[in-house]
């Protein structure tokens, strides 16, 4: 199923390094390990892995590894330099994990199981919005969400003909199952341990005459704006995959004109094994809308009473799919929130689907701002406001406010330093409502808060206090009026 054997990413890794990298399966690596062997064993295996990422792993108040535990673990101390000290010392393997060479040996025996009941990851969410939870994929998830995508890509890449740029970790979803069906087709998976490291990854780049690469908007942006990115080789590149947050249209359009090749944003979640809807590969323009629903998927839009809303009415994403989670692990009372009773499951992303059957997301139901009863999104103000030249950087966050409600709060890093907040209010104006201009406007000299992904933390930008004050040249009352967007 896996096709010819990936290769991984030459760099020499610490254990540290090791170890994040076999979490995309719940488990450890000796030293010299390629990762993507790891993970290939570990699907060939018919036991649970516990998919965590480094700063999840083995904490004692998150108690996951107490609660578990992967059925099985390669090497010998390299698991110790990514879990937190104390909480290795006091947890043991439960009985029944088995050390990777017993997991290589052709004479392990085969157990024959319930594709679709037995659980083939724990795979935890991110808990941007919240506290993580472990999604429970089974086999039968991560097959069909395989072969859902296999037959997405099959008319645009080829079997054994492509190369893949994974700069995104392998115990996130979204860079596990793209790895996955890269491997199928045979392809060359290039991983890039450390994507932080610009010059670094640039240089691993320029290596390989790729085809594809997945990312998120901020590591596009963060290529984009490194000049020794134009000396990198994209006549070969057929595919820019893009999900994990929204893709701003100031960071398609650059894109677009450095590469000669659309984004192509898709969505999923840990939930669905990820990929639910997608644009498809042969679009000429990024469309600024998640896309289509996949094969076998079901995609609708709800309101709070679970009634489906008419075309182009904001309301909850929901989806039915074989890719879709049976629960969350030991949460009963978690699970039965995020299914309908006739089984939709809902996202908790706000959006709508126009005319043709494009689905868009407006926002995180739980980011989403009210000012004076007014529903503002988040993603809709940043993309408003990156689109300023001076910014490098922007997350949008409701704030309490006696007389309306909330305020909207911009938190923003700056790629010109003379940029004032006057000039930037000026801006967001000419692009937004009045009730969704800025209110509050707080500059940044460090990056912003992100998850290991790169997605950014509103989360800590809501709970950081704040030092700016109301600008006088926005305070007005908030109230709708005519807008761009």
């Amino acid at each position: 199923m896996l096709g010819h054997e990936a290769r991984a990413h030459s760099a020499s890794c610490s254990d540290v390094d090791l170890a994040r990298l076999a979490l995309a399966a719940g488990l450890t690596l000796p030293d010299g390990e390629n990762p993507y062997v790891g993970q290939r064993y570990a699907l060939a295996a018919v036991s649970t892995t516990l998919a965590l990422a480094p700063d999840q792993a083995l904490h004692p108040q998150q108690n996951r590894w107490q609660s578990h535990g992967p059925a099985w673990w390669l090497g010998q101390g390299t698991l110790k330099g990514a879990f937190h000290r104390d909480a290795f010392a006091q947890r043991e393997f439960r009985q029944g994990a088995h050390p990777f060479e017993t997991l290589k040996r052709r004479d392990t025996p085969t157990t024959f199981i319930d594709h679709d009941r037995v659980p083939r990851f724990l795979q935890y969410t991110g808990g941007t919005t919240g506290v993580a939870k472990g999604a429970v994929l089974t086999h039968g998830n991560m097959v069909a969400n395989l072969q859902q995508l296999s037959e997405w890509i099959a008319h645009d890449l080829k079997d054994g003909e492509e190369i893949l740029i994974c700069p995104l970790p392998l115990y996130h979803v979204y860079a596990l199952t793209s790895s996955l069906v890269f491997m199928k087709i045979g392809a060359n998976n290039v991983l890039i341990t450390n994507p932080r490291d610009m010059p670094a990854f640039i240089h691993d780049m320029k290596k390989y005459r790729f085809s594809a690469i997945i990312g998120v908007n901020t590591l596009y942006r963060a290529l984009l704006e490194t000049p020794e990115f134009a000396q990198v080789d994209t006549t070969h590149l057929k595919v820019s995959s893009a999900g994990g947050m929204a893709v701003q249209r100031v960071v398609a359009d650059r894109w677009r004109q450095a590469t000669g090749v659309p984004i192509i944003e898709g969505y999923g979640l840990t939930e669905t094994a990820p990929v639910v809807i997608s644009n498809p590969l042969n679009i000429a323009e990024w469309t600024g809308m998640i896309g289509l629903p996949i094969p076998s998927t079901l995609a609708t839009v709800l309101d709070d009473n679970d009634r489906e809303l008419p075309l182009g009415e904001v309301g909850e994403i929901c989806v039915k799919g074989p890719q879709v989670m049976p629960r969350y692990w030991n949460r009963p009372d978690e699970t039965a929130k995020v299914f309908t009773p006739d089984g939709w499951f809902r996202t908790g992303d706000m959006g709508y689907v126009d005319e043709r059957g494009f689905f868009k997301i407006t926002d995180r139901k739980k980011d989403m701002i009210v000012v004076s009863g007014f529903k503002v999104f988040p993603n809709q103000v940043e993309d408003a406001v990156a689109l300023h030249s001076g910014v490098l950087e922007v997350a949008a966050v409701g704030v309490p406010e006696e007389r309306s409600g909330e305020l909207v709060k911009i938190v923003v890093v700056r790629k010109d330093p003379a940029l004032t907040e006057l000039a930037l209010l000026a801006h967001c104006r000419q692009h937004l409502t009045d009730y969704k201009v800025p209110k509050l406007v707080e500059f940044r000299d460090e990056p912003l808060p992100k998850t290991n992904l790169g997605k950014i933390l509103r989360r800590e930008l809501r709970t950081t206090p704040t030092t700016s004050t109301p600008s006088t040249a926005s305070n007005a009352a908030a109230t709708p009026a005519a807008a761009t967007t």
